[in-house]
């Protein structure tokens, strides 16, 4: 996913259009789930990257036949390796890996370490499986007691999903923002903005968003150390069926009209966005700002600069840039 963006300016197209058929067999192989039509594609590119590489780099020499790895040749056998034992994240080593750091722990004697290994895991399977023996007990062993939180610090609707988190402080909008805040509310009611009732400039800034998939989503408000933190703030928008959009948040508000509260998040979108034939887009820098509803925030997007280029790094949506 990283390696395009990077790659794009620094290699010669062919040897770019080469590498870009691995990466797309790779993105198809990391589907959560994958079609026959998605196999087919991934023995096609990963054949047509093998004949490449043949091609391009050993080109039959025998003084370049050390690049010729037995890891190339399993290339060609991934799609049916997929379609014999499922997805890649089925069987890959990461969840392998996970599992082993979740039973290190429980082994604490050196001299019979498996079957210390074995008591402990039967002993919290039988603490699990309690619960069908005696279902009265279900509450009491996995029941816990839910957090209740002031609006200071987690603010939520009952009509709404999402949540915010602090930091919370009341707030003032600027002349500019009040007039994108009525024009949101003009689109929402339907109504001129001559025609809206008074907007108040006031409402209450919050720093973090909970999304209904349970991803936290920061804002740029309270970015720290910008050369350093991580920048989850740049975010895709759903707000049309065939369209995604781009955006970095700016903040999250609390405000009220018409008697009701509205969870918002301000926002700075892109500009138009344009897509190459590797499938990288590209857009030049960012445009005005508008208020959203939060439920339109489908995920966070990574976002890194190279010179006047940004690049987008979006794991549903493979890679793009911005230009």
């Amino acid at each position: 996913m990283f390696s395009l963006p990077f790659l794009n300016q620094k290699l010669p197209r062919l040897y770019l259009e080469g590498w870009s058929k691995f990466v797309t067999a790779v993105q198809l192989c990391l589907k959560w789930r994958i079609t026959n039509n998605d196999l087919t594609n991934v023995q096609s590119l990963l054949v047509e990257f093998f004949i490449h590489y043949e091609s391009c780099y050993y080109k039959k020499e025998e003084e370049r036949l050390s690049g010729m790895l037995i890891s190339f040749h399993y290339l060609l056998h991934v799609s049916e390796c997929i379609k014999n034992c499922g997805p890649c994240w089925s069987f890959w080593q990461f969840p392998m890996e996970r599992l082993c750091g979740i039973l290190l722990p429980l082994v604490h004697s050196k001299l019979h370490p498996y079957k210390n290994l074995t008591n402990n895991i039967l002993l919290l399977e039988r603490f699990n499986h309690l619960i069908f023996v005696y279902p009265t007990l279900a509450e009491q062993l996995s029941g816990s007691s839910a957090k209740s939180y002031s609006e200071d610090k987690v603010f939520s609707l009952d009509t709404q999903i999402e949540e915010f988190y602090w930091p919370k402080q009341n707030y003032n909008l600027t002349v500019y923002e009040l007039k994108q805040l009525k024009h949101f509310y003009s689109f929402l009611f339907d109504t001129r903005k001559n025609r809206l009732e008074n907007v108040t400039s006031n409402g209450r800034k919050f720093g973090r968003l909970r999304t209904k998939d349970g991803h936290v989503i920061s804002s740029f408000w309270i970015q720290r150390k910008a050369d350093i933190a991580r920048n989850n703030h740049y975010v895709m928008v759903k707000m049309y069926e065939d369209k995604e959009l781009f955006g970095k948040i700016e903040y999250f508000l609390v405000h009220e009209f018409r008697e009701e509260q509205h969870m918002l998040a301000y926002i700075q979108w892109t500009s138009d966005v344009h897509i190459d034939k590797y499938g990288i887009k590209t857009f030049r820098g960012f445009g005005k700002h508008d208020f959203i509803e939060v439920d339109y925030i489908d995920r966070c997007v990574g976002i890194m600069r190279i010179g006047d280029i940004f690049y987008i790094f979006d794991k549903e949506n493979q890679a793009a840039y911005i230009e």
